[in-house]
């Protein structure tokens, strides 16, 4: 491998809000969580999108400039992996902001420099439309030192997700 490197890996997860049981219980269950911690000021309304951007940015800060560690990130981002699929303005601002972020913390978006331009590729389906807001983010010292060789999308369902599992292969 990459010689006297330390890894670190990150699993996240950007909330939506929304009217499913299931994922809108992720983003009440985040809200309350920010309100118990103090992290809503003045009565102000919780927005957990926003939160992960501040608590990325603090954490880009504090382990982007450590030269020996090498930093794998993936998670389900409910953000296309791809600007020009942004929706919407808001979601172009928040895709700005979290690039902004991983440059800080010196990560590429490494899915997106694989697949990002190959037609039909996805990792998310829900009711026969498919999307990629499923990320992977390397840090670039570790790409550019061979320390990733490979990546890869599982063909077959996880545990009943409808994400399909991504692998990095590391060295």
């Amino acid at each position: 491998g990459v010689e006297g490197r330390r890894l670190l890996l990150l699993d996240v997860y950007w909330p939506v809000r929304s009217g499913d049981e299931l994922v809108g219980a992720m983003w009440n269950r985040q809200s309350q969580e920010m309100i118990r911690l103090g992290l809503v000021k003045g009565g102000g309304v919780p927005d957990p999108r926003k939160q992960l951007l501040a608590d990325m940015r603090q954490l880009m800060l504090r382990w982007g400039s450590e030269r020996d560690v090498g930093i794998v990130m993936m998670g389900d981002m409910n953000l296309p992996v791809m600007r020009d699929r942004c929706e919407d303005k808001r979601r172009r601002e928040e895709w700005d902001e979290w690039s902004e972020i991983l440059a800080l913390g010196g990560l590429c978006n490494l899915s997106g420099m694989v697949w990002g331009g190959e037609p039909g590729m996805w990792s998310y389906e829900s009711g026969g439309s498919r999307s990629w807001i499923d990320w992977v983010c390397v840090s670039r010292s570790l790409e550019k030192a061979g320390g990733v060789t490979g990546m890869w999308m599982v063909d077959k369902e996880v545990m009943g997700s409808d994400h399909r599992g991504m692998v990095v292969d590391v060295d």
